[in-house]
């Protein structure tokens, strides 16, 4: 005789975004331009500010990552791990781990030095591919960062954005993967997600040759992004490696 228990249907578990971290990643590619479009409204249609002004670049940027990180993560789609006390959620993504200081700056110095050293080799090798000479002036040419430096260039400013995308990539999304994968794969998984979504610069009417050698690039920096976040549980080496790489890689690969 079967039980009045055992005979009930089981209720169907609720869907939880956190629980598919490939769902997850697509639908906050789309919240990602949903906040990049909105924030645009907003600055350059509502306050009227000149889209290519650097102000208005930097102020865009960073209003859409935080707009992103801080309210449409945790409270629209509740990643990485769900709904959780908004102290914890800043735990769980790295952001409130930056002791020891001063060591995890030497860290990210130190590999943003590595990083520097492999953009002039390409430099280097790509001459070479090209049938030219490798001169003093050219050397000289490629180590002048001044062309990234105020008052030439803006580039300190406009690129300080891209340090957030940090907190997106591996805060938030690499930490959903390991919600279901090892540490290996979901560093793997979290930078082919990081490399497949630059290309949205195909729509920005970007080469596709260009853009498919900024994807290659993205996943293997990725790599690397996501090992250093998992093994110091720190966002802040991350932050500061991709804020260098971007800030001076127009004149080591000019």
């Amino acid at each position: 005789m079967v039980s009045k228990i055992d005979s009930m249907p089981e209720t169907p578990r609720r869907f939880r975004l956190h629980e598919h971290p490939w769902i997850a990643w697509l639908v906050s590619i789309a919240v990602v331009v949903f906040s990049i479009y909105l924030m645009g409204v907003i600055i350059f249609g509502v306050l009227g500010w000149q889209e290519d002004k650097p102000l208005s670049q930097f102020v865009h940027g960073t209003a859409h990552h935080f707009l992103m990180v801080f309210l449409l993560m945790p409270f629209l789609l509740r990643l990485p791990k769900g709904k959780i006390p908004y102290r914890d959620y800043l735990d769980r993504i790295g952001l409130t781990k930056i002791k020891p200081f001063f060591k995890l700056v030497l860290l990210a110095l130190s590999c943003y030095l590595i990083l520097a050293l492999c953009q002039l080799s390409a430099s280097i090798i790509f001459r070479l591919f090209e049938g030219y000479p490798i001169t003093w002036r050219f050397l000289r040419q490629v180590l002048d960062v001044s062309g990234d430096l105020p008052p030439v260039s803006a580039g300190l400013l406009t690129t300080i954005p891209s340090m957030f995308e940090e907190l997106v990539n591996r805060g938030v999304l690499l930490t959903t993967f390991r919600n279901k994968y090892s540490d290996w794969e979901a560093i793997i998984f979290s930078a082919l997600g990081f490399g497949l979504i630059h290309l949205l610069n195909l729509v920005m009417g970007r080469e596709l040759v260009w853009v498919f050698g900024q994807v290659v690039w993205s996943f293997l920096i990725g790599l690397f992004y996501g090992y250093v976040f998992v093994r110091t549980g720190s966002l802040l080496p991350s932050m500061i490696v991709h804020y260098l790489g971007n800030a001076f890689i127009g004149s080591f690969t000019w």
